[in-house]
C-alpha cells in the first residue's frame, strides 16, 4: 500500500548556540503552520514599526527599545516553541540569550526561510537548483 507522508521532508534547521560555556542546540521549523506564520507576521510588523519610531527623550527611546526587544523574543517563542516546548515564556527565552543573539536567529531564520522558498536551500544537488530566473518562468 501506498502512504503519503507530508512531512518526511520536513526537516528542522538547526541554530547552535553557547550558553553559559556550553553548546546548546534549537530547532526551529522549516515549514510552518497558517497560525504559525499569521504569528510571525504579527511580530514582524511590531518589530519594523517600533524599529522606524522616533524617539523624543532617552526614557521614551528605553521604553520604545524595550517594546522592540519583547517583539523579538516573541518572534523567537514562536519559532522554538514547536520544537523546544520547555521554553515557554518571552522570560525563558531573554534569560538563555543576549539581544544580539536573539537578532542573529530570526536573520538565521529569515535567510533560510527565504532560500527554501526559493528553492535554493542547498537540500538538492548544485545541478538541479533552479536560479531566480528559472523560478519565475516555471
Amino acid at each position: 500500500m501506498q502512504t503519503l507522508n507530508l512531512y518526511k521532508d520536513r526537516q528542522p534547521y538547526i541554530v547552535n548556540l553557547e550558553l553559559k560555556g556550553k553548546m546548546k542546540t534549537f530547532k526551529i521549523p522549516n515549514e510552518l503552520t497558517i497560525q504559525e506564520s499569521e504569528r510571525l507576521m504579527e511580530a514582524e510588523i511590531q518589530i519594523s514599526a517600533l524599529s522606524k519610531q522616533e524617539v523624543d527623550n532617552k526614557k521614551d527611546g528605553e521604553e520604545k527599545l524595550g517594546q522592540y526587544f519583547n517583539g523579538v523574543y516573541q518572534y523567537l517563542l514562536i519559532l522554538f516553541s514547536k520544537y523546544q516546548p520547555e521554553i515557554e515564556t518571552v522570560e525563558d527565552i531573554k534569560k538563555m540569550m543576549t539581544q544580539a543573539e536573539a537578532i542573529r536567529v530570526i536573520e538565521f531564520f529569515k535567510k533560510k526561510r527565504f532560500l527554501h522558498l526559493l528553492g535554493l536551500d542547498g537540500d538538492e544537488p548544485e545541478s538541479k537548483k533552479k536560479s531566480p530566473k528559472q523560478l519565475a518562468t516555471n
